[in-house]
């Protein structure tokens, strides 16, 4: 008999329960009654902050005196390393069609590898290898790492150009993260975003050499991927330059930074929650859908509603969690839970559970959202579906950061066989 693979419904998650869940592959359900989240007031991305009067850390309980923003270190190249697979996926040849099926099996009985393989190809050559000569040898190699988040937002075939063009922009990302966080001075970084809110080729002389190849390769690669797209989709891919908006926010982090500016933590969160790249894939998602997505449908994503936020917010809280009990890297803004013990004078056990409250209030959101946008309901289960593969990537550790503790998921999607 073949296997199934229509998706099922939308899991809902219980933020205290990830790693369990996880771990025995259980389901999720919210034990608590659903409480609307009020959408988060942004700061300006553009002006330049106020320096906040801070609580000395003298006067906060013992604990709370390693939380030192004053110590913070010049920009160093990336310490993290390579991809854990080099050339392996290049030159991995997938096994006869027979060798995966029984006499009784389907095609559709294949799982995802062969799949994946096509797909990866695909983008090595579109993507990947015009980026080769681009030079930011300093930027993460997550590839596979960046397909396999995108593959937990749509799995099903016929959205394979969906799912391409979303592994690429989440690589972009990537890319202007590690630039905007550990490279690019501060006089860099205003110009990468002057030039990207320009949005035109004649904004590259604006730049120094190295972030002239890239910027060249993000509006080729937006420029592509818009002829690839149905004629009547087009469109769709205009909406996905909310991109600009994460760069304004990338640069407002790294004001704070070179002002040693100390955020309040409604503030943190409000900008986190943006910056951490999710609210603008929940754009980026949708191009390619084709029936199933309209000009509404991007009008409505593009608002930011409080779906897409949350959805930032999972990513950034629990980024944070497992940044602060891993030791976040000198040169970082400070962490939600920091922010929290230094305003509200409490140790890191009292400001992790705030966190998880809140982790659970947007959880409640989550759910709310598929009975309260029923017109965009398409597009509400994909974005639960990204949110609710946030604890894959961070429920220990930061696994797309140090992918090691993604290898065993990898192996087991992308490299073993599956006895059928």
């Amino acid at each position: 008999m073949a296997v199934s693979l229509t998706p099922t419904p939308p899991i809902l998650f219980s933020s205290p329960f990830f790693s369990s869940a996880i771990a025995t592959r259980g389901n999720y359900s919210s034990r608590l009654p659903l409480q609307a989240s009020p959408r988060p007031c942004f700061p300006h991305v553009q002006a330049s902050p106020v320096a906040a009067k801070s609580t000395p850390s003298s006067s906060i309980e013992q604990e709370t005196t390693d939380v030192d923003y004053d110590d913070v270190a010049p920009k160093t190249l990336s310490s993290y390393g390579p991809s854990l697979w080099g050339d392996y996926f290049l030159n991995y040849e997938p096994k006869p069609l027979q060798a995966y099926t029984t006499p009784t099996a389907g095609a559709d009985e294949l799982g995802c590898r062969d799949g994946f393989l096509h797909e990866y190809s695909q983008i090595i050559e579109q993507y990947y290898s015009p980026l080769g000569h681009v030079g930011l040898n300093y930027a993460q190699d997550r590839l596979v790492e960046g397909y396999i988040w995108c593959y937990a937002v749509y799995h099903e075939k016929d959205f394979a150009l969906s799912r391409i063009f979303l592994t690429k922009q989440l690589m972009l990302i990537s890319l202007m993260d590690d630039t905007y966080d550990s490279h690019a001075t501060i006089e860099e970084c205003r110009l990468l975003n002057a030039a990207i809110q320009r949005w035109d080729e004649s904004a590259t002389s604006l730049l120094p050499n190295y972030l002239q190849r890239f910027y060249i390769e993000l509006l080729r690669i937006f420029n592509e991927h818009k002829r690839e797209v149905a004629i009547r989709d087009t469109y769709h891919v205009a909406y996905a330059r909310k991109f600009q908006d994460l760069s304004a926010y990338y640069l407002q982090e790294a004001e704070w930074l070179h002002q040693n500016h100390k955020p309040s933590f409604k503030d943190h969160m409000s900008l986190s929650a943006m910056s951490i790249g999710s609210p603008t894939l929940c754009i980026g998602l949708m191009v390619g859908m084709g029936d199933l997505v309209t000009r509404e449908s991007f009008e409505w994503a593009a608002g930011y509603p409080n779906v897409t936020i949350s959805c930032g917010k999972i990513a950034c809280l629990m980024d944070d969690i497992v940044a602060f009990k891993g030791g976040k890297a000198k040169g970082d803004i400070a962490t939600s839970i920091e922010c929290y013990m230094v305003e509200h004078r409490v140790t890191s056990a009292v400001a992790i559970s705030k966190i998880l409250s809140l982790l659970e209030d947007d959880w409640k959101t989550l759910n709310q959202a598929l009975f309260q946008h029923h017109a965009q309901l398409p597009m509400v289960r994909r974005i639960i579906n990204f949110a609710n593969s946030m604890p894959l990537f961070y429920a220990e550790k930061d696994a797309y950061t140090f992918n090691i503790h993604l290898k065993d998921t990898v192996e087991s999607l992308f490299v073993e066989t599956i006895p059928m």
